[in-house]
């Protein structure tokens, strides 16, 4: 056992020398060829450090200073001999010298550092040397002006003296011998015979000018000593500028440096050999490398393609190589191919397509070859070959594998075939369904159409009527209540079918913003007004928390974001029985973002129904619950409020979520994403008592009413008939058309569904046919619901579109939008209008102690007309109230405007009741 596991770790000790001796190999190898490379690199360095053409130009700069020196030194002779008009030649020869003394100062790389000192010691000498002549020129400049102008001057001097006809023939001899011998002076240097004679001659000259007194003479004897003295300093500037060895310095430079030269090119020549050496070495090396790697290659080229045979017949597919003409260069057989089950590659090989192939299929392969060999790119073909009476799809991929050659691989896809044709039905299953769900939902769309048509035509009927009777005053007190009952009833209805008209909408992504400016703040005391009487009459506190910041307009879709906060507060007033409910408005001016809270101590949801509380049509147990112990039972929603809250809180940019316990409370929290907005200009319009009639004054307007159903006609003849209006009916559009044309009506209130010719098309032949001075005002009166037929009605030519079932107050605010008509109301408003900048505030409304100052039986009036909701009776008791009281009135006003009669109601409940205590204060236990 012992001897059984030695041998086993010693092979695999064995193994892993074997293992580790090709890495080591590797390795070495590596390492070698770096240092060969480094070498070779450091040589070549080496052996390109003399660059030719700096050495070429430094010499042709040592060349140019002798040159320059010479012809220096020539223009200096040429200077004292009187050849050069001016000195330019002397100083530009003398700056280019500089020069060329400046770019001998960067010797080339080469030169040796040891040379390279000397030289730079040469160099410095030399502008030594050169600075010293430059010296000596310039003093022999100066001085071999002052003589040229002396002796230029001299002759003239001595002529004008000659000339005299005073003078006597001996001194006119004795001043030409005298100019004779300054001007041989001058030519011949520094002679001390002719010196010596001018001197004498000056001193007779001076002699005879003494007793004379010629001034001309003196002149010239002045000049005559300047050139006697002027001279030899010259001739001694030029011998010091001619002896000055700059050349003889250039000579030892230029030989100091051709010396390095030579032995910088010995030192190159010597790297270069080494370098070419190792070249042919590591050429040989290489080579020798190249082939052990073929020879190593070619072996592993043998191996390779045993294995690749070997995997090529293991897989699917079936290959050959074929010339341009088709015949068989290769070919690996495989036995998963029945059509080729009987060919070896001896049959194969050397055969063309023709024998081997049917003629069709031999003409379409040799296509297919040709035009892979053409363009170069993939040819793939599909065709059909049957075998034992079944037939096998097969799959042609041609491809250029070479010159005048291609690979052709076959797949067979017989199963892939009956995957797609198994596909395609499917797709054409999943089609006929897609198709069906979208005639479905057509179908569904055309449905809730109808249904929106259906149901709210006769809603608008009774709702309608029931406003008219409101406008009467003699219902009894039992008959305004059952009047209130069918209202409240068709209103709670039509809400019904409003939600799921909206939630089918938003389904259908029907939903669309209509962002405004809109007043937060008249929102929320809007919506305080409309669920405080609510929530006392269910002994509730209604609680708003608004931020000190809270902006006052933002930018937003203010139906949206109403009815969201409607649909909150109406749940929390509806599932609390006791307790309180707070709304708070937050601003989060880092995002951006309002957050609304509403809190209430009802019901609550458990925590398994919260994740589905926003999905439609769905109501929790304590919901159902809640709806089973309640005797309004009438008053069940439909599940769709959340839902609709939801998708709205979605498209203001915002998210709804809930806190609850059950038993204990909920808070339904949501945020919108709005833009602060100014509120200039915004009008509140509150001018909303009946109408009873048309200002005098006016023209008579006539309106003609196209509807189809009696009691929708007769529902808008019994409103604007006793207004003052002329009215005409008309049953269909074809009628409407013929009534226009006869009565030329000013406004035409016209239905869209209608027999014989709908309200689209009676739109589009009244504004094809109307001239400029007969076109009404078109107003569409449906009973649709979608946005859709809005756009279509507006499209057809209608001047507006009101929805069924409408308020009486809506069709009189189009009228006079459209004609301009001035009513006449049950009971003129103290202010037709209040500006959005002065809403309002809860606190600012009426209060206990404003009430105090007006009688008991004024404030009784008052209570049991807003308990009538009778608005013209409101009217005439706010008449009364003095102009002291100017806020109270202006409240009632406010509240009588916004149809808030509860609020009243609530605000004189308590004076009401000490009113009726104080008429009967022997009864203790009397209660309202």
């Amino acid at each position: 056992m012992t001897r059984v596991a030695g041998s086993s770790q010693n092979d695999r000790s064995g193994r892993s020398n074997r293992e580790k001796r090709p890495s080591r190999l590797l390795r070495w190898n590596a390492l070698a060829w770096v240092g060969f490379a480094i070498l070779l690199m450091v040589l070549w360095n080496k052996a390109n450090i003399l660059d030719i053409h700096q050495h070429s130009d430094y010499l042709t700069l040592l060349r140019d200073s002798q040159a320059v020196d010479a012809r220096l030194n020539q223009s200096v002779l040429e200077a004292r001999l009187g050849q050069l008009s001016s000195y330019d030649p002397i100083v530009t020869k003398t700056a280019k010298l500089k020069q060329i003394q400046a770019k001998l100062q960067q010797i080339p790389s080469f030169v040796d550092p040891t040379e390279r000192a000397a030289l730079d010691q040469l160099l410095r000498r030399q502008r030594e040397l050169l600075q010293a002549k430059e010296v000596l020129i310039n003093q022999f400049n100066s001085q071999n002006a002052v003589l040229k102008n002396s002796l230029s001057y001299f002759p003239i001097l001595v002529r004008t003296l000659v000339e005299k006809p005073t003078i006597a023939p001996s001194q006119s001899e004795q001043l030409n011998l005298f100019l004779q011998n300054v001007l041989l002076l001058d030519v011949l240097g520094d002679s001390e015979d002719v010196s010596a004679q001018l001197m004498q001659q000056i001193e007779q000259l001076e002699a005879l000018e003494a007793d004379q007194s010629n001034e001309p003479l003196k002149t010239a004897i002045a000049h005559a000593q300047l050139i006697l003295q002027g001279q030899p300093r010259r001739e001694a500037l030029l011998h010091g500028i001619l002896i000055v060895s700059t050349r003889d310095m250039s000579e030892d430079f230029a030989q100091i440096y051709y010396q390095s030269y030579q032995r910088a090119l010995t030192t190159v020549d010597f790297y270069r050999f080494w370098f070419f050496v190792l070249c042919t070495v590591g050429v040989i090396a290489i080579a020798a490398s190249i082939i052990l790697k073929l020879r190593r290659s070619e072996r592993a080229l043998r191996q390779s393609e045993t294995k690749f045979r070997t995997l090529l017949s293991a897989i699917p597919d079936l290959m050959m190589r074929l010339t341009a003409d088709g015949t068989y260069l290769d070919f690996i057989p495989n036995k998963s191919f029945k059509a080729y089950l009987n060919h070896t590659e001896r049959d194969v090989v050397g055969k063309t397509v023709f024998e081997l192939l049917p003629a069709q299929l031999a003409r379409e392969r040799m296509t297919y070859i040709r035009q892979a060999l053409k363009t170069g790119e993939l040819q793939v073909y599909e065709y059909q070959l049957i075998n034992d009476n079944e037939i096998q799809h097969l799959e042609n991929r041609v491809v250029v594998s070479g010159k005048n050659e291609v690979l052709i691989i076959i797949r067979d896809i017989t199963e892939k075939k009956k995957a797609q044709i198994e596909l395609e039905s499917q797709k054409a299953f999943l089609q006929q369904a897609k198709e069906a769900a979208e005639s479905a939902n057509k179908a569904k769309s055309i449905f809730l159409s109808n249904m929106s048509h259906e149901l709210r035509t006769p809603l608008n009927v009774i709702l309608g009527f029931a406003q008219l009777l409101n406008y009467g005053d003699s219902l009894t007190a039992h008959q305004q209540q059952y009047l209130d009952a069918i209202s409240r009833s068709g209103e709670h209805l039509l809400m019904l079918i409003n939600d799921v008209l909206e939630m089918s909408k938003i389904e259908a992504g029907r939903i669309l913003l209509n962002e405004t400016n809109v007043d937060l703040y008249a929102v929320i005391q809007t919506l305080q007004q409309m669920f405080q009487f609510k929530a006392e009459s269910k002994g509730l506190q209604l609680i708003v928390e608004q931020s000190s910041d809270l902006p006052q307009y933002i930018r937003t879709d203010e139906s949206k974001l109403r009815q969201v906060l409607v649909n909150l507060l109406g749940n929390a007033v509806k599932f609390t029985q006791t307790g309180a409910i707070v709304l708070r408005v937050q601003w989060q001016p880092d995002t951006a973002n309002f957050h609304f809270a509403v809190s209430d101590t009802g019901v609550g949801i458990a925590p398994e129904e919260r994740d589905r509380i926003f999905d439609p049509f769905v109501q929790t147990e304590a919901t159902q619950q809640f709806h089973l112990n309640t005797p309004l039972q009438a008053q069940n929603g439909t599940g769709l409020g959340l839902a609709i809250s939801r998708r709205f809180v979605q498209l203001l940019g915002g998210e709804i979520w809930v806190e609850s316990q059950v038993g204990v409370g909920s808070t339904f929290h949501f945020t919108i994403q709005a833009q602060l907005a100014e509120g200039d200009g915004m009008l509140i319009q509150s001018s909303q008592y009946q109408v009873i009639g048309l200002e005098p004054g006016q023209p008579t307007y006539r309106i003609l009413i196209v509807e189809d159903k009696l009691e929708n006609r007769q529902l808008l003849v019994e409103l604007l008939r006793p207004i003052g209006f002329e009215v005409q009916e008309a049953i269909n559009g074809q009628e409407a058309i013929e009534q226009w044309k006869a009565w030329l009506p000013h406004l035409i209130c016209l239905d869209l569904r209608m027999p014989v010719l709908n309200g689209y098309q009676a739109a589009q032949q009244i504004r094809a046919q109307q001239q400029n001075n007969e076109a009404p005002i078109i107003i569409a009166i449906t009973s649709s619901a979608f946005e859709e037929d809005r756009h279509q009605a507006l499209a057809a030519g209608c001047d507006d579109f009101v929805r069924k079932p409408f308020r009486a107050d809506i069709i009189f605010e189009k009228i006079a939008q459209h004609l301009g008509v001035r009513y006449r109301y049950a009971a003129e408003p103290r202010s037709l209008s209040i500006r959005a900048t002065s809403v309002l505030k809860p606190s600012e409304l009426i209060e206990i102690d404003q009430l105090n100052h007006m009688p008991p039986a004024w404030r009784t009036q008052l209570h049991e007309a807003a308990i009538r909701v009778d608005a013209e009776a409101i009217g005439q008791l706010i008449e009364q109230i003095p102009e002291s009281q100017a806020d109270l009135a202006k409240a009632l006003t406010y509240l009588v405007d916004q149809f808030q009669f509860e609020e009243i109601v609530a605000r004189t409940k308590l004076k009401f009741t000490e009113c009726i205590r104080s008429a009967h204060p022997n009864e203790e236990h009397f209660q309202i």
